[in-house]
């Protein structure tokens, strides 16, 4: 029988599993970068370099300190100055009345005026003083013409009275002796009338020699007139220097700040008429507080800049402190010489001044901040030495703009940790930068 036998490479063990073919193998893709992706690892990237920027930051300082700017000390100039405010005004001011009551007729002058020495002012009615000066006049005229016929009338009629006296006392002396060798003795009666007689007539001769007397130069009639026409005299010179009130004029050439006259008012005795400003003596008036007396003294220099002209700086020195305190404001009264006040410079004119009350050429100094418990018992600056911080106690002195005056403790060169550096423990360890030197 005949047929197809299966071969034995072809034919399949009746145990063995029924495998299906094997699929052939296909390439998977690869996965696609979105922007998603990227911005991961851009943050990572960043939170990387942020952790090594902050672990430099924070940790470099606490291994080797922080940051100090420190100001090496050097020696200046030191300068110590008060500022206060005040106003100018001259030395003293004229007050000018009148020595004479009378109506004002004329005011050739205006306020705030500049005016020379001898220049009218104002002039006053004159009707009055012109009739007491012819008053005056004619009693002077009547004691002359006294003393002139004195001279002339009294003198010689005087000097005639004596004569005849004289003779006639002559006369009857030689009679009587005459009558008593003729007689040799007479009677009582007529003896006694005779000496009577002679008696009378040397009276009246006594008489006319004390009239010569008195009228001559040095006599009473000659002293009295002498005394009506000096006592004339002087007093038409009065009623003379009186009428010469009527004019008032400037003692002194100066500005005119006051005024308190017009045409037709009554000037009396004792009132204030116009203030006169003297020129050429400017000074400034300020007041200061008390506190600041200790720092004064007569002779310092200033400097002062007017408010309206601020660029100006004035020389000034200090001539006058009063002695005493103002009690309300507490504080006390300075006044300033100006040598050579500019021709802007005027009455109350306000004005600030910088006094020069202390200068030190070679002085350590440091800032105020700079200084700790300056206003206590025991100040002190902190320095840095060999890369630590120290505390220094220190002497303050002199104190300008800002700026205090060290006496003891430091020395130059030394670095100070100013003030303003933060909060810093003693020793601690610092890295120091280096700003410019304080200057004054």
């Amino acid at each position: 029988m005949t047929g197809i036998a299966a071969t034995p490479e072809l034919a399949a063990p009746a145990s063995a599993p029924i495998r299906p073919a094997p699929t052939p193998a296909v390439p998977l893709p690869l996965p696609t970068r979105t922007p998603r992706h990227r911005l991961r690892w851009f943050g990572a990237g960043v939170a990387v370099l942020l952790v090594g920027a902050g672990g430099w930051y924070f940790g470099v300082p606490l291994v080797f300190g922080p940051i100090v700017y420190t100001r090496p000390l050097a020696r200046v100039t030191l300068v110590q100055t008060l500022v206060a405010t005040g106003h100018v005004a001259t030395r003293y001011r004229i007050d000018i009345g009148t020595q004479i009551t009378g109506i004002v007729t004329q005011i050739p002058v205006t306020d705030g005026q500049t005016v020379v020495a001898g220049q009218t002012l104002l002039v006053l009615d004159g009707t009055e003083a012109r009739a007491l000066t012819q008053q005056a006049e004619a009693t002077r005229q009547q004691a002359i013409a006294q003393d002139r016929q004195r001279l002339t009338l009294t003198l010689p009629a005087a000097e005639q009275d004596l004569v005849q006296a004289t003779a006639a006392r002559v006369r009857a002396e030689q009679a009587m002796a005459r009558n008593l060798s003729a007689l040799g003795l007479e009677s009582p009666a007529a003896l006694d009338d005779a000496r009577k007689a002679l008696d009378m007539l040397r009276a009246a001769e006594r008489s006319a020699l004390l009239s010569v007397s008195s009228d001559r130069r040095g006599g009473s009639n000659a002293q009295l007139t002498a005394s009506a026409m000096a006592l004339a005299s002087a007093n038409l010179r009065v009623v003379r220097a009186r009428e010469q009130f009527r004019t008032i004029v400037a003692p002194r050439a100066g500005v005119l700040i006051f005024r308190a006259v017009e045409v037709g008012d009554v000037a009396h005795v004792g009132d204030v008429l116009m203030r006169l400003a003297p020129a050429g003596e400017m000074e400034i008036i300020v007041q200061v507080d008390e506190k600041q007396l200790g720092r004064l003294a007569i002779g310092q220099h200033a400097v002062a800049s007017p408010e309206a002209f601020p660029a100006t700086r004035l020389a000034a020195q200090v001539r006058y402190i009063n002695p005493g305190i103002d009690i309300l404001r507490a504080s006390v009264e300075m006044r300033l010489s100006v040598p050579a006040p500019p021709a802007f410079l005027r009455q109350d004119m306000t004005v600030a001044v910088e006094i020069e009350t202390g200068r030190r050429p070679q002085a350590l100094v440091v800032r105020v901040e700079d200084i700790h418990d300056r206003s206590g018992a025991a100040p002190w600056v902190m320095l840095v030495r060999d890369g630590r911080t120290v505390k220094q106690p220190v002497q303050p002195g002199l104190a300008s703009a800002g700026l205090v005056e060290v006496t003891a403790g430091l020395h130059v060169g030394d670095l100070v940790v100013p003030g303003a550096a933060g909060p810093l423990t003693i020793g601690r360890r610092v890295r120091v930068r280096q700003t410019p030197v304080a200057s004054a």
